[in-house]
């Protein structure tokens, strides 16, 4: 399909298509026993990772060596005005500078921020007091801040963890002006934790830099990390937080190309090989002839 010049939303269509093909007359996706749920999940994701990597051209796979970010990474981006930053997605990188009438001037992202703004923001430059990883916010005087900047409008009520979980947390590497983030090891202590609990000053104040607090912000977890301080975790998304057995520590977003970020990865246990689902919890083994996950 790519090489017919159909869009990646076009090939997103066309399976989604095929995937409804597949539904008994009568009955919907909600209906389907788990497992044949579990499956289709599986394959959605699997044709949304092959489609987001058929789409990233050389370019971009040498710029991935110079600037921190690639496409479809979550950032926290700073945006100006009242608000100051806002959470969002890389959509472009290395693109033309708006304010280069000659157009050969370029900028290292695009940002598309979260809703309901859904708005473009340009990135200057890749530093980190313009752009920075999304990550669950703790042990900085600005946590509680930058947590309800990035809270979303709408949280999922399911929560995949209980108090006392073991789990790994997308936190920042640990250096002075962290270039790239690891997946740190802690014990949740905390399910829908209100943010006022965590602010070590008046909510009040934070609504004067930028953030309305309305009613009472609510986070789902609180993190007490094996190294010593406490995160927020303000999405509870495979990105940010998983289980510890599934995902061991280290690293998880560096320069360079270094990524440990997919829903759907492979590892090798012993002579056999199996697919771990980092959003239901679920390992699946592979048969030998099923070839890599994304098949």
């Amino acid at each position: 399909l790519q090489a017919k010049g159909v869009t990646k939303v076009g090939v997103r269509l066309k399976v989604e298509m095929l995937l409804k093909a597949t539904i008994p007359y009568g009955e919907s996706v909600d209906t389907l026993p788990l497992a044949t749920r579990t499956d289709r999940l599986y394959i959605e994701d699997a044709v949304a990772t092959q489609i987001q990597e058929c789409y990233v051209d050389q370019s971009e796979l040498e710029l991935a060596n110079v600037l921190r970010f690639v496409r479809f990474d979550r950032v926290v981006v700073k945006i100006g005005g009242p608000r100051v930053w806002a959470s969002g997605t890389i959509s472009e990188i290395n693109a033309d500078n708006p304010e280069d009438p000659d157009c050969q001037a370029k900028i290292p992202y695009v940002v598309r921020i979260d809703p309901p703004n859904g708005r473009l923001v340009h990135v200057a430059d890749d530093v980190n007091s313009l752009i920075c990883a999304e990550v669950c916010f703790g042990g900085k005087a600005d946590a509680v801040l930058f947590t309800l900047y990035c809270l979303p409008s709408k949280q999922s009520k399911i929560r995949r963890f209980c108090a006392g979980e073991r789990v790994a947390c997308a936190v920042g590497d640990g250096t002075v002006d962290a270039a790239g983030t690891v997946w740190a090891a802690g014990t949740v202590l905390d399910i829908d934790r209100s943010v006022r609990v965590d602010a070590k000053e008046p909510l009040a104040d934070l609504e004067c830099k930028g953030k309305a607090v309305t009613g009472t912000p609510v986070v789902p977890y609180c993190v007490q990390l094996d190294s010593g301080y406490q995160v927020l975790v303000h999405r509870d998304e495979h990105w940010l937080v998983r289980d510890l057995a599934l995902q061991p520590e280290g690293a998880r977003q560096q320069a360079g190309g270094v990524r440990c970020l997919k829903r759907l990865e492979k590892r090798q246990r012993g002579d056999a090989w199996e697919v771990i689902d980092h959003v239901t919890r679920r390992v699946r083994s592979m048969t030998p002839d099923s070839g890599d996950e994304s098949e």
